[in-house]
């Protein structure tokens, strides 16, 4: 236990950087180095990959992670026990705890009672409507016009004396209009053009209006009593109460619980971002809120969730929409809390859901890196064997890699960070720097190597031509 604890400490305070004298050593992870002269040869080799310090340093931390995981495979580290599970599958925990927790909240609005959707109704703030559009262009000629205003006076006189909505409904209305028996659903105020809404706002139940006049053609709008629309309108009204509770909820809550972003907050977001290794566990505040803080580490495992392209993205975030971003992801973070405090938690079939997604993420890792249970072959060899052979593995898997000649598998980031507090690693800053000066060496040498030899002296002149010159 001594040494995890000394291990976190060393990990928050610069991720384990500077650990060596050893001038040729750009990483470790646990029993395995990465020398200087074997990555600048990796990366001199691949083609493609450019030499700069930067992309060296994603090169080293990617090979820290697969190290520390052939570590634990050759270790015979249980990786599906349940804490495990919980801390490498902690971006699906967070989703789920915040799917059942706002279940939870919405519920009032979700199976409202007949009494409740029979109010609704008759109040109508919201109004559910149904309408045939004869459509007519907006630079029509008069007597184009007047034909299709005659067209929606036949619609209506029909439908008025009893005719078949659906008839009239399939034979007239618009292509974009005569799915759903012509239904717009729920309407709301402000939500359909000023001339349709005050009619369809006026109507009664059972109501069939007069031919109205919009800048898209005429339209017969009828509101359909709601026996005739109950399951629609129940339907499309608990939606919308639903939205409306949430974003009520979601505005309130920064304010509620004093959400405050620091005025540095979009700057440390971004070293963070630069080196998430560095920022696992860091404690800088970046928010602050009623009961606690939002701090770098936090971000950092938020952040981690996205997709790489989102993640590019928020990268090159302005300051201001930094700012708006880190707010949503505090609120996020409290929000979770919020749901823990309400009893909220992962059931049993939830685990072993999130058990399987796990296994089945480290089954891909495992496969791609040809670390497999048959591939590796007599489980009884020596332990020194065993992890020889792993740290063989992975040295084949990054060279691969750097040529082209592997697919690229990112061990899941809350996993890998998982492993990496519990074996002790460590990137040398100056050895990125000598790699990169090497491979930068090296790879000129190789392309001096397979250019063309050029001849010294011209080709030959072939027999027939030099006697011809030789006589002419």
């Amino acid at each position: 236990m001594r040494r995890c604890v000394l291990l976190m400490a060393c990990l928050s305070l610069a991720g384990c950087e500077a650990f060596t004298s050893d001038v040729n050593v750009v990483a470790r992870a646990g029993e395995y180095e990465l020398s200087v002269t074997r990555l600048a040869q990796i990366m001199a080799e691949g083609k493609t990959m450019p030499l700069r310090s930067e992309v060296v340093r994603r090169v080293v931390s990617v090979w820290v992670d697969y190290a520390i995981f052939a570590q634990h495979i050759a270790g015979g580290a249980d990786l599906l026990d349940s804490a495990m599970v919980m801390t490498g599958m902690w971006r699906d925990i967070q989703q789920l705890l915040a799917d059942k927790y706002h279940d939870q909240l919405m519920a009032p609005y979700y199976n409202l009672s007949r009494a409740q959707v029979d109010s609704l109704y008759r109040t109508g703030e919201y109004r559910l409507v149904k309408h045939i559009l004869v459509r007519v262009a907006p630079d029509a000629a008069p007597p184009e016009r007047e034909s299709k205003r005659s067209i929606a006076e036949g619609i209506r006189q029909r439908l008025v004396e009893g005719g078949s909505w659906e008839t009239e409904n399939e034979q007239y209305n618009d292509d974009r209009s005569r799915s759903d028996g012509g239904s717009l659903g729920v309407i709301a105020a402000g939500e359909t053009v000023a001339a349709f809404e005050s009619v369809a706002f006026s109507l009664e139940a059972g109501a069939i209006s007069d031919v109205v006049e919009s800048a898209f053609g005429f339209h017969v709008i009828s509101r359909p009593v709601l026996d005739d629309v109950y399951d629609e309108f129940k339907f499309d009204i608990e939606d919308r109460l639903v939205v409306l509770a949430d974003t009520a909820y979601l505005d309130n809550l920064p304010v509620r619980r004093e959400i405050e972003v620091r005025t540095n907050a979009a700057a440390r977001a971004r070293e963070a971002i630069q080196d998430l290794s560095r920022s696992a566990n860091s404690r800088r505040v970046l928010a602050t809120y009623d009961s606690g803080e939002f701090t770098v580490g936090d971000f950092k495992r938020w952040y981690q969730g996205f997709p790489p392209a989102a993640q590019a993205h928020i990268v090159v975030l302005p300051a201001d929409s930094m700012r708006i971003f880190i707010t949503e992801l505090a609120t996020n973070h409290v929000m979770i809390q919020e749901a823990i405090d309400a009893g909220v938690e992962i059931s049993a079939t939830d685990f072993q859901s999130l058990r399987d997604a796990h296994e089945r993420g480290i089954e891909v890792v495992r496969a791609t890196m040809n670390i497999t249970a048959e591939s590796l072959g007599d489980s009884a060899q020596t332990r020194e064997a065993r992890f020889r052979q792993l740290e063989l593995r992975v040295d084949q898997y990054m060279d691969a890699l750097a040529k082209n000649e592997r697919r690229f598998v990112a061990l899941p980031p809350y996993l890998a960070d998982t492993l990496r507090s519990v074996i002790e690693w460590g990137i040398e800053p100056a050895g990125i720097e000598r790699v990169v000066q090497e491979a930068i060496r090296l790879r000129a040498a190789l392309d001096e190597i397979a250019a063309p030899v050029q001849p010294v002296f011209p080709p030959r002149v072939p027999d027939a031509a030099a006697s011809t010159d030789s006589t002419g």
